[in-house]
């Protein structure tokens, strides 16, 4: 009986001890899901307030791009062929040597060019300059020289060969004056003959000058 009682005592001991110890984690779980669930609005207050600090960063720096980019599009629209012949002006870029004999206060008179401009539009009149002498060439020359000089037995300008013979047409492609010295033709053939030689020539000074300043 004792021993029973023991027992009985014993178990409502360990029951009372497990539910006390239950009862506290219980208690500690709770508190820690408050001070989580505090961390967590702590947590998205700064990320709300970090979204409308990126908003405020982000309008202003779209607004501050808008305006550059508008600056930038108003200079090339009224300056991209001035820029575009235009070399470096920044002294450290492009440092220009001044004059020894140089007064103090002395304004200098600066000229930049770009060469790598001045070379495509040295190019770009080229080419042009051999379209125009082509198709002036292949619509008028080559029908000239096929009919002969308007003149019958001219021997002047260039029928003046002895092949096909003096005063008589030829043909462009076979018996020009560079077919028959050389045996072949190059691109100049195309500006040998009137009225291709003297267009040509008015046109020529744009290329030429453009390349000297290149």
């Amino acid at each position: 009986l004792l021993f029973v009682i023991a027992f009985f005592v014993y178990r409502q001991k360990r029951i009372k001890d497990t539910l006390s110890h239950r009862t506290s984690k219980m208690f500690e779980m709770i508190a820690d899901n408050s001070a989580l669930n505090e961390r967590i609005d702590e947590l998205e207050g700064q990320k709300t307030e970090q979204t409308s600090r990126s908003s405020s960063i982000l309008r202003e720096r779209s607004s501050w791009e808008q305006s550059s980019i508008a600056s930038i599009v108003d200079g090339k629209r009224y300056g991209c062929i001035s820029n575009f012949m235009k070399g470096a002006t920044e002294e450290n870029v492009a440092p220009r040597r001044k004059p020894l004999r140089m007064k103090k206060n002395q304004e200098l008179i600066k000229l930049s060019l770009n060469a790598e401009s001045w070379r495509f539009v040295a190019y770009l009149f080229f080419w042009s300059m051999v379209i125009l002498a082509i198709t002036l060439t292949k619509t008028i020359a080559v029908g000239r020289l096929k009919a002969g000089p308007e003149v019958e037995g001219d021997q002047c300008g260039p029928f003046n060969q002895d092949t096909p013979g003096k005063g008589l047409g030829f043909d462009f492609e076979t018996e020009s004056h560079l077919m028959q010295t050389f045996g072949f033709a190059n691109i100049c053939a195309n500006w040998d003959y009137t009225p291709s030689r003297e267009i040509v020539a008015m046109f020529y000074p744009l290329f030429e000058y453009s390349l000297l300043i290149y």
